[in-house]
């Protein structure tokens, strides 16, 4: 039984606020070592939003030169306008990565008509795997099924779907329409406690953020499911369950995940760009208390 966990990594910074590519490294040998399929660089967790286009394109380029060979490297290119979309999209494939992962402009919304003819666009344009990333939390609309289906009859480079939806019937529903049809057609979900049920539904896995803490144990959950050890897929299951509180520490959730990456010893600072503000110490007491249960 096939399935994959990828990594959205977070985003190391210093203390004059630019990427900490050092730290970058060390962050990225502890996915590699805790045996992530792939690592998914400046998805909401990488805090993407936050730089411009060249430092984007700076940091895809040092971590794609890093981890060449390594492990697949997705890039998050999703920008408020279509051209730089485009842009950022054509470098990182030019400069290797696997596939580009696509958020929709956020903020002003869009009606169906509106985000099938921005991908229809973005896929005719970028030469190289797309995964679309649907967050309607943030971008205020669904990449529904029907979308897809449409996107999928003209453009065969779009590969996959990131499902950021809380609730795992909408990756159900998503399965259920799209891979009769397209069985190739990669679907994850972005939650990493719905990992099993998108797998039991049929889909691929999850590209989610727990896995820059514990990525060896969502590793070993992905193994107990390949292999069919349903007692050990459970145990791990009660387990993530107690970790998705990690998204509720913090608001954002990243400052509380860097903390915890310290603590593990990690080379790397728990500070991130505003609005997001540190872990404060009742937040870190939870971190702690958290990792001491896990770990």
């Amino acid at each position: 039984m096939s399935a994959e966990y990828i990594c959205p990594v977070l985003t190391a910074f210093k203390e004059d606020g630019s990427v900490d590519m050092e730290a970058m490294k060390a962050l990225f040998d502890h996915l590699i070592h805790g045996g992530m399929d792939g690592i998914a660089i400046m998805g909401s967790s990488g805090e993407f939003y936050s730089m411009t286009l060249k430092e984007a394109g700076e940091f895809a380029r040092a971590s794609l030169d890093y981890l060449k060979g390594k492990i697949p490297v997705y890039i998050g290119t999703g920008r408020l306008t279509l051209e730089e979309t485009v842009q950022l999209s054509s470098m990182a494939l030019e400069w290797g990565a696997e596939g580009v992962m696509i958020v929709g402009p956020y903020y002003i919304g869009a009606d169906k008509e509106g985000i099938y003819a921005y991908y229809d666009q973005v896929a005719g344009q970028v030469k190289g795997n797309m995964i679309l990333y649907n967050y309607p939390d943030r971008t205020g609309y669904d990449i529904t099924p029907d979308i897809v289906l449409r996107l999928l009859k003209k453009h065969k480079n779009i590969v996959g779907f990131k499902d950021t939806m809380p609730a795992p019937s909408h990756t159900r529903e998503l399965i259920r329409s799209v891979k009769p049809l397209y069985p190739e057609f990669r679907i994850y979900s972005g939650f990493d406690d719905n990992f099993i049920h998108v797998l039991l539904s049929g889909g691929n896995g999850c590209i989610a953020a727990l896995s820059n803490v514990r990525p060896e144990l969502c590793a070993q959950w992905r193994d107990a499911w390949k292999k069919g050890d349903l007692k050990k897929v459970m145990a791990i299951q009660g387990i993530i369950d107690g970790l998705m509180d990690f998204y509720k520490i913090s608001t954002p959730f990243m400052p509380a995940m860097k903390y915890a990456l310290q603590k593990m010893g990690l080379p790397i600072s728990a500070g991130c760009r505003l609005p997001a503000l540190p872990a404060s110490k009742e937040q870190r007491r939870e971190v702690d208390r958290m990792l001491e249960e896990s770990l």
